[in-house]
């Protein structure tokens, strides 16, 4: 490049050869290129810099959200500048660390190309340059934080979810916790058994009032992708156990006696005498009650 100021986008540069310097990028004579989320890859050369070459007459490149690697030449592996007016920032350069441009957004660290022996160098899922650009750069069509390189990377639309618990009590709630992958936007909701029985939020609270075996089923959306999961008979709601109330049964007129049910699960305990009243514990399950006149009563 020679006196311009061309901008590079998503350029992929690689394999390419040179004799002197720059095998990837050559870059003097008052050039100030921008490189901006691109990959420059396997360029060779005997001289200086495989991936570039900055000449001191100000060649002056700034690069953002690049991946540099891979690139070989005898003097400056990856990147040869000096000048210091480069600019590399939120860039994965092999062997950059050290060198006075690399800034402290910078790594060196393998891309994990998916296949860049036969020159695929999209990224995949364990790669360090996955949302690792520069946050303020506009972000990855899937609305995540730029990555670097090229190619932005999409995680695969998986829907899937869990439950704060499975085995519950008629009358019981569940709270649902959205777990899918792929960024996804929308959810729909089909909860078999449930109230409510469809829901849009991302992670529902839904109450079973009857007893059986329900499935549920998640749909995600993300605008481009979307997926289904179903698991079925996934929530198992038991009977309310009946409560079983233990004391005397055969009193005297006028006397007090204790009642109780052996039920620590429940919440709330609601009672009703006859023939007598509550004079202590009401609200709980062990009660007092004074019993009235001789006849029957009951609880």
């Amino acid at each position: 490049m020679n006196f311009s100021h061309p901008e590079f986008y998503q350029a992929v540069i690689y394999n390419n050869e040179a004799e002197t310097a720059g095998a990837g990028v050559y870059v003097f004579n008052h050039s100030h290129p921008t490189f901006s989320n691109s990959t420059i890859v396997n360029n060779t050369t005997v001289g200086w810099g495989g991936g570039f070459y900055c000449n001191s007459i100000y060649g002056d490149p700034i690069i953002t959200n690049c991946i540099v690697w891979g690139n070989t030449s005898d003097y400056g592996l990856q990147i040869f500048a000096n000048s210091g007016g480069i600019a590399v920032t939120y860039s994965d350069v092999q062997d950059g660390e050290g060198e006075f441009w690399f800034s402290e957004h910078c790594i060196d660290a393998d891309p994990l190309f998916s296949d860049g022996a036969n020159n695929d160098f999209t990224l995949t899922e364990d790669s360090p340059c996955i949302d690792a650009g520069d946050p303020n750069s506009p972000v990855d069509p899937d609305g995540s934080v730029a990555d670097m390189g090229a190619y932005p990377f999409f995680s695969a639309m998986t829907a899937n979810f869990s439950a704060d618990i499975t085995i519950l009590c008629a009358g019981g709630q569940v709270q649902f916790s959205d777990a899918s992958t792929g960024e996804p936007d929308s959810w729909s909701w089909v909860f078999e058994g449930g109230d409510p029985e469809t829901s849009t939020a991302q992670n529902p609270i839904v109450v079973y009032a009857e007893a059986g075996d329900f499935d549920v089923q998640l749909s995600v959306d993300n605008g481009s992708e979307s997926d289904t999961y179903l698991l079925e008979n996934y929530i198992h709601v038991a009977p309310q156990p009946q409560p079983v109330i233990s004391g005397e049964t055969d009193v005297c007129e006028n006397n007090a006696k204790e009642y109780m049910v052996d039920y620590s699960e429940g919440n709330t305990y609601e009672w009703a005498v006859s023939g007598g009243s509550i004079v202590d514990g009401a609200g709980t399950n062990q009660i007092t009650v004074l019993w009235g006149d001789a006849g029957n009563a009951s609880l």
